[in-house]
């Protein structure tokens, strides 16, 4: 029944970021961060003790490395997963481990307070 719950919200939160007009007109969109990031759930959700797959680290590289291109597109990064993150109950500890484990170069803290503006 979790995992029934678990894929529906991912729907409904990817029609969500999907519809929203803001992202459409970026390069980089939430729709792609949400299926970008999809390994990494396990790590996110603190399913286990181990680290993020590789898969997920691939995911975050190719995110990280477009995020690189401009701030627009850091800043459309940041605001989606500040979306998810109030869509999901992640585990903030270990979202902000994610750059330095998959070597990333965009850093930014996620949590309830993140401001992507600054």
């Amino acid at each position: 029944m979790g995992c029934w719950l678990r894929m529906v919200t991912s729907v409904v939160v990817l029609a969500m970021v999907t519809v929203n007009p803001a992202a459409a007109t970026d390069a980089l969109d939430c729709s792609n961060v949400v299926r970008k990031l999809s390994p990494c759930e396990p790590f996110l959700f603190g399913a286990g003790s181990g680290g993020p797959s590789a898969e997920c680290c691939s995911g975050a590289q190719e995110l990280d490395k477009n995020a690189a291109g401009s701030p627009t597109e850091k800043k459309t990064l940041c605001q989606c997963l500040v979306e998810l993150a109030r869509s999901f109950p992640i585990n903030y500890e270990k979202a902000n481990q994610l750059p330095k484990l998959c070597s990333l170069t965009t850093h930014f803290t996620i949590g309830p307070a993140t401001d992507c503006s600054k």
